[in-house]
């Protein structure tokens, strides 16, 4: 193998700010290709020559700004350097495509190889509890129309801090997202709740708005879960129903909605359920919207017991997905 080497000039964006200095160059002959280990020392993005740490600050005020442009003058302002908004964009893109392939390839492993990966852990062995939510939500890309994209959140039932008040904070969250299908996701939100303890936990609680593809990903991957119906999706459909019934009279809704919203707390599933009589409406529309919720509550009954669920401690609201979604 033939090698020379020489002073090859480079000029870089660091944390420092602009660096231009000259290091060794090595070239092979043979195949004609160059390399310069300091580059390697100092990982060297080669498309845009800036440092990995800059690499990571650029990407972080990416994904915390509101626009790149924002990004670019944060930058400028608190360190004094010099990116364009587009080359902010680019790089940072180029990153998330890159995670995202590398998040994908592990959960597809994860998945092929699931029974391994959780292990076979005695339940006497067993410690703890974990939440795994999900949910579906439509944003408008660029170029493509509306899609669905699908988070997921795993966090452990320790990390809740304020748990008795209603703004509690998990200060340890994992998150997965995707635009692909629920196939793809499943094996994403699998990976994430092995990370966090699925297999190891004593009690698994999966937190969902009732959407079919929720519940036929948590079947299959996590049998042995607790399922809940998100008590605020359930108290949103009611009121909706109410809504169609009384137009105008905001007191027979209030009074409509709360015998059924109180017979499901009262753990009267059956019974509650049984009374939402659609046929006593002569109204079709309203006959429609009334049926639309017994079918949704009667697919969902197993997973409403909220009685039961807050007697043991259990969450049953999936404001933290919700909050996610906003982010």
């Amino acid at each position: 193998m033939s090698i020379t080497a020489r002073d090859s000039h480079l000029g870089i964006n660091s944390m420092m700010g602009y660096i231009d200095f000259n290091r060794n160059l090595y070239y092979c002959r043979r195949c004609e290709e160059g390399f310069a280990p300091f580059d390697k020392e100092l990982d060297v993005n080669d498309e845009h020559r800036i440092t990995k740490n800059l690499t990571e600050t650029v990407c972080d005020l990416a994904q915390r700004m509101s626009s790149f442009k924002e990004a670019e003058e944060v930058l400028h302002k608190y360190l004094n350097i010099k990116a364009s908004h587009s080359t902010i964009q680019k790089i940072s893109e180029k990153v998330g495509r890159r995670l995202y392939e590398k998040e994908k390839s592990e959960a597809e492993e994860t998945y092929e190889n699931q029974h391994q990966a959780i292990g076979d852990i005695p339940d006497h062995e067993k410690r703890g509890r974990i939440y795994i939510e999900a949910d579906g939500s439509m944003v408008l890309i660029r170029g493509k129309g509306w899609k669905e994209i699908k988070l997921g959140m795993v966090f452990k039932d320790e990390t809740v801090l304020n748990r008795k008040r209603k703004r509690h904070i998990i200060t340890e969250k994992d998150y997965v997202v995707s635009l692909g299908s629920a196939e793809e996701f499943k094996k994403m939100l699998l990976n994430a709740a092995i990370k966090n303890g699925y297999g190891r936990a004593k009690e698994v609680i999966i937190l969902g708005d009732g959407a079919k593809w929720i519940w036929n990903a948590a079947d299959e991957l996590f049998p042995d879960a607790t399922f809940i119906l998100d008590y605020y999706h359930f108290e949103e459909h009611v009121y909706e129903c109410a809504n169609i019934i009384y137009p105008e009279y905001e007191l027979a809704r209030r009074r409509w909605a709360k015998v059924i919203i109180d017979g499901f707390m009262d753990n009267k599933i059956a019974e509650t359920i049984e009374n939402i009589r659609p046929e006593e409406y002569t109204d079709l529309i309203v006959k429609e919207e009334v049926k639309r919720l017994k079918t949704y509550l009667e697919n969902n009954h197993d997973k409403m017991k909220y009685k039961e669920y807050i007697s043991k401690g259990y969450f049953i609201g999936s404001g933290a997905i919700e909050s996610g979604h906003k982010h």
